[in-house]
């Protein structure tokens, strides 16, 4: 039978290769909207080039609907990317925090898989959401060719002046860097609702509640909520709000979005053991995806 150290590992390592992945997931999602987002430019660079010398209603028209276009292509193929992921993320919750409780030596039988709707439901809002940036970038980038022109510019100028690359371009800066906050707030919120319901699947087998492991980033609330524990089916209290679980969608922005902190399966039977999850905490701030425009 494995030793409690060895017990206490399996469980550490279950939980940081989770974490891990979960940044993994988060970081190729990110590199995802800066490819997708060097697609919109050139879009509009291509448009410009052929901008006439003067500003005239039908053409800003034009390009209008040129900017409709490459930012809802963004959108569509965005949205899509971010609801697959968090999917996959909720799946894989659900696989480690049922390895991190066995590696403890409890025995939680066999499980079903987890139901995805849940999930499929919470990334409709991440569509719309995503859909709402790209059309307020769109818009913006709309307004400031319209100015630029009036102003004399050249259509060289424009590109130079607006969209000479993801990096160069304010508002396509701003872009990638809605599109990092919308992957991170909404894969972590499929991980924790996937490891939700199977701790809550785990918890009909097994005497295990969940704990609230913070970040250790942003939120003085959520650092002051490390390490409180509450039975699988009652929610935490984060600043006064109930919350099932991190990015849990139904409490207030403040409180969801951004949010890294993630909830563990805690076993009154091995206070000591599970205590130890302290030394995973490392893992929560280096899983910040260090992707950004080129």
């Amino acid at each position: 039978m494995p030793s409690k150290e060895q017990r206490q590992r399996a469980y550490i390592r279950a939980i940081r290769d989770l974490i891990e992945r979960r940044g993994a997931l988060e970081g190729a999602e990110v590199r995802e909207a800066r490819k997708l987002l060097k697609n919109v430019q050139k879009a509009v660079s291509a448009e410009l080039r052929g901008a006439p010398t003067e500003f005239t209603e039908e053409w800003g028209a034009r390009m209008g609907r040129a900017l409709d276009g490459a930012f809802g292509e963004f959108a569509a193929k965005y949205g899509k990317s971010v609801s697959a992921a968090a999917g996959k993320t909720a799946e894989e919750a659900a696989e480690g925090l049922a390895r991190a409780v066995k590696g403890l030596g409890l025995e939680v039988g066999p499980l079903p898989r987890i139901s995805l709707a849940q999930v499929e439901a919470a990334q409709a809002v991440t569509v719309d959401w995503i859909k709402s940036v790209s059309a307020e970038r769109a818009a913006k980038v709309a307004g400031q060719i319209r100015t630029a022109m009036l102003g004399g510019m050249t259509p060289s100028d424009l590109i130079n002046a607006i969209v000479p690359s993801v990096k160069g371009s304010k508002t396509l800066r701003e872009a990638l860097n809605a599109a990092e906050m919308i992957a991170r707030t909404q894969l972590n919120q499929g991980n924790q609702l996937g490891g939700q319901l199977r701790m809550a699947q785990m918890a009909r087998k097994a005497d295990i509640q969940k704990q609230w492991l913070a970040s250790f980033v942003q939120r003085q609330a959520h650092i002051d909520a490390d390490g409180q524990t509450v039975p699988v089916d009652k929610p935490f209290i984060v600043d006064k709000e109930p919350l099932m679980f991190p990015a849990d969608p139904a409490g207030s922005p403040g409180n969801v979005i951004n949010c890294g902190c993630v909830s563990v399966p805690y076993v009154p039977a091995l206070e000591e053991a599970t205590r130890e999850i302290v030394q995973a905490q490392a893992c929560l701030t280096h899983g910040r995806p260090a992707a950004r425009a080129a």
